[in-house]
């Protein structure tokens, strides 16, 4: 099969803390992939640089896009839909109107998806609810649904 995305080398150094240190990987087209390591190893870093969130220090994350290109993580960003742990949305924001964000932010988005979503993971009755009234469970529940609703 072949590889969709390609990380070489990729280094990422904060203040006082060097994240990654020469991450190499190539991921497969079709294929589920799972980072699994203890906490501060650098998960959340490495995918928010292959979301193109943060730049590496050094090394370089490529999509296949006519061959592998670096300087073509713009595009790489239109086909990636990142969710972090931390996702919070504005508190005065709906249900509703956290999916019409992202529906104005992302071309791909899907509201026929997240309406979907909405029923799998029972938002439905709260679309009209502040995200602010929402429980942490909830919360999360409506993060997934607007991540995957791409």
């Amino acid at each position: 099969m072949e590889p969709i995305l390609e990380i070489k080398g990729v280094e990422k150094q904060f203040p006082g803390c060097k994240a990654l240190q020469g991450v190499d990987m190539t991921i497969p087209e079709g294929e589920i992939l799972g980072l699994l390591g203890p906490n501060g190893s650098g998960k959340t870093t490495l995918l928010k640089i292959i979301a193109g969130l943060l730049q590496p220090t050094a090394g370089s994350v490529g999509q296949r896009d006519g061959g592998f290109d670096p300087s073509g993580l713009c595009k790489a960003r239109a086909s990636i839909s990142f969710c972090p742990d931390t996702l919070k949305f504005p508190s005065w924001m709906r249900v509703r109107d956290v999916f019409e964000f992202y529906r104005n932010m992302y071309p791909d988005f899907s509201l026929s998806r997240a309406d979907e979503l909405m029923r799998i993971l029972e938002l439905s009755a709260l679309e009209n609810k502040a995200v602010r009234s929402l429980s942490k469970g909830m919360q999360e529940r409506l993060a997934l649904a607007a991540t995957f609703s791409r």
